[in-house]
């Protein structure tokens, strides 16, 4: 794997800062300067941050990754504080053939039509439930409640290292695990694992979720999307800027237009292969669909 060259469509913060400053026609920060610096960077970073994040919680193209040990009779855990929403939830079970079993997610109102006990009753979870019981946090709830403790989450760390924090410049830690009820991440720093070598789990959780990017903050890091749309976020900050700031409506205009570039970027990804392959393979059909849909009666019925 190549580590000293960068491709041509990817961007750091300084190469971002640029670009800004390029569309919004000006030759450094003195109009976008709180103080009115030539070199103060505080509202370009802020509405830099501002793209990145309204294009990935549009888009979902981050996923994260976190562990849990259940706490026996315990219901409730605190989720990542990056999570926006859930993709995939695991059970595993070491007495299982395939150790993982799928959790179906479920929400508050469809466990209390379905299953009136579920805030009492105790077992091997088959449920999950994402709830914001607790304010802005979401949390997670296990149904039927764990009546077994899980198995304390141990690593090979022969692939990385257990940390309690995880800097935006180490390498492959877009790939860490979290483990959210110590506060600590598995961080890799092989390229031979995805960052994800459990050496023993047992009546644990795994979730797969969508999450926030890391904000940008540093000259040379890089924002969490894909690269081909790095120079979308400069749209969005351009869009901000001129918007906040007009000084005629040709200058209105031109924000209409970043914004309008940046809108067809997150499109463009919410119609590319990698989202639809996602979507697709999470999409469950019934056994019976197939037959079901040749017969006459269906068809007569709109199906």
């Amino acid at each position: 794997m190549g580590t000293t060259f960068t491709y041509a469509e990817e961007k750091n913060l300084t190469n971002l800062r640029s670009l800004v400053l390029r569309k919004l026609r000006v030759a450094d920060t003195t109009r976008y300067a709180p103080s009115g610096a030539s070199s103060t960077y505080t509202w370009i970073d802020d509405a830099l941050n501002r793209g990145l994040t309204t294009f990935v919680r549009k888009t979902k193209c981050l996923r994260g990754y976190a562990a849990y040990k259940p706490i026996q009779s315990y219901q409730f855990y605190r989720l990542p504080e990056s999570f926006i929403n859930l993709e995939a939830a695991y059970y595993y079970d070491s007495s299982l053939p395939d150790g993982y079993r799928t959790l179906t997610q479920k929400t508050t109102k469809e466990l209390d039509s379905e299953a009136s006990d579920w805030r009492t009753d105790e077992g091997d979870p088959k449920y999950i439930v994402i709830d914001r019981l607790f304010g802005r946090r979401w949390f997670f709830g296990l149904v039927p409640i764990p009546n077994t403790a899980g198995t304390t989450v141990v690593f090979d760390t022969d692939y990385g290292s257990k940390l309690t924090d995880v800097c935006n410049l180490t390498t492959y830690c877009e790939e860490a695990v979290e483990l959210p009820q110590t506060g600590e991440f598995f961080c890799p720093d092989s390229q031979d694992s995805p960052g994800k070598p459990f050496t023993n789990l047992d009546k644990d959780v795994l979730i797969v979720f969508y999450r926030l990017p890391r904000q940008l903050d540093t000259t040379s890091q890089y924002p969490e999307c894909p690269r081909e749309y790095h120079a979308n976020l400069a749209d969005y900050a351009a869009f901000e800027l001129l918007q906040d700031n007009p000084e005629d409506s040709n200058e209105y205009k031109r924000a209409m237009g970043y914004y309008a570039r940046f809108k067809d970027a997150v499109e463009d990804y919410k119609q590319s292969g990698r989202r639809k392959m996602w979507a697709d393979r999470r999409r469950a059909t019934a056994a019976a669909w197939t037959w079901l849909q040749n017969m006459n009666w269906h068809e007569e019925q709109g199906g």
